[in-house]
């Protein structure tokens, strides 16, 4: 009888350890979801120039991904602290503000970030129906919302609402592995 419950036992521990190892390693393939410890979801959006970026182009690099709008005051609070980090990392991370197009302007927002000398890139989710944009994807209910993804495309940090320029560097050593 003792036997039999030490075999059952092992085969719970061996099970156990296999399902840990391939969440935890590359042993198995991480899930796609927009939360933390997922890959992050691919999407395909256009610059400001017209051209398209997909964020499967920016593997092996991280990414920071910011979802705002020209009219969210808090997104204005936060511009001014996402500049500043962009300037001092641009080189090591990827930069990207997600304009919530469907629901703002693209004029507005272009107008926006050059009229206060921004310079982080600007992608615009437009489509018009508001169940298929990246943001519904993304699950960015509330604006800002940020996304912090490791070179691997894993989301180590989300962050909804405004930051200040200590949370936002916080979080890029975070993905730069500091």
């Amino acid at each position: 009888m003792k036997k039999g419950w030490i075999s059952v036992l092992i085969a719970i521990l061996l099970v156990g350890g296999i399902i840990y190892y391939n969440q935890t390693s590359g042993g198995g393939q991480k899930d796609v979801r927009p939360e933390e410890g997922f890959l992050a979801p691919d999407f395909t959006l256009k610059n400001e120039q017209g051209e398209s970026i997909s964020l499967s182009q920016l593997k092996g690099k991280p990414v920071f991904l910011n979802f705002w709008a020209s009219w969210c005051p808090p997104c204005k609070v936060e511009m001014p602290y996402i500049q500043q980090a962009y300037e001092k990392y641009k080189n090591q991370v990827a930069f990207y503000g997600i304009n919530l197009t469907f629901n703002d302007s693209k004029s507005e927002a272009i107008n926006f970030m050059k009229s206060n000398g921004y310079q982080m890139p600007i992608l615009f989710d437009e489509n018009p129906n508001p169940d298929h944009t990246v943001a519904k994807l993304y699950r960015a209910n509330t604006i800002p919302t940020s996304f912090f993804i490791d070179k691997e495309g894993v989301i180590r940090v989300k962050h909804t609402g405004a930051m200040d320029y200590k949370t936002i560097e916080a979080n890029i050593k975070e993905i730069l592995g500091e």
